[in-house]
């Protein structure tokens, strides 16, 4: 018995041929668009960036993106602002944000500075250094990822706010509202 052998090409061939990639292809460009667009009042934007800045200068190194999904869902914010603020901490910043948190942190919880001697932790393993500098790293980095968070909220706030919007964008907005629930989809015909 013979059988055809099916291939990449033959198989995504089919697949287009049933619609399946163009519908595939739209509700994907549908989601990014309403990820783009969800929650952009000027408030909300602000909010968004404060969260995304102290989120970004935790040790969270390689969860940052799960939490600011998380908060900005529950929070209702947009999801792709909040982490595009936490990426502050870029590899050239890691160190600069590292220090001021960890000295932030040590002067939060215990009153004094952290000690940047050699014989301040020579009588400590790597295991108590490490956990004191995450406690010190996490409680200064939301302090200072609040403080940095306020400046960059407040400015792209006013920013926001400073955009006059025309009687066409009004209209427009008006417009888009109206028919933003309807689908092509749903009528059967395709764009």
């Amino acid at each position: 018995m013979y059988f055809p052998s099916v291939g990449p090409k033959t198989i995504v061939a089919r697949l287009r041929r049933s619609g399946m990639i163009f519908s595939l292809r739209k509700r994907i460009h549908q989601l990014a668009g309403e990820l783009l667009r969800a929650h952009m009042a000027p408030g909300r934007v602000a909010a968004a960036v404060l969260l995304g800045c102290i989120v970004g200068c935790t040790p969270l190194f390689g969860l940052h993106i799960f939490v600011c999904i998380a908060l900005a869902w529950v929070l209702r914010l947009n999801q792709v602002i909040v982490y595009g603020a936490a990426n502050l901490s870029v590899p050239p910043m890691i160190p600069i944000i590292g220090l001021v948190s960890v000295q932030l942190g040590e002067k939060l919880l215990h009153r004094r500075w952290l000690p940047l001697t050699r014989a301040a932790f020579a009588d400590k393993g790597a295991h108590e250094i490490a956990k004191l500098f995450f406690v010190d790293w996490l409680v200064g980095g939301v302090v200072l990822g609040a403080a940095i968070g306020a400046v960059a909220g407040s400015i792209t706030w006013r920013i926001l706010l400073r955009r006059k919007k025309t009687p066409i964008d009004e209209m427009i907005l008006s417009a888009r509202s109206r028919y933003s629930d309807f689908s092509l989809a749903s009528s059967g015909t395709r764009a």
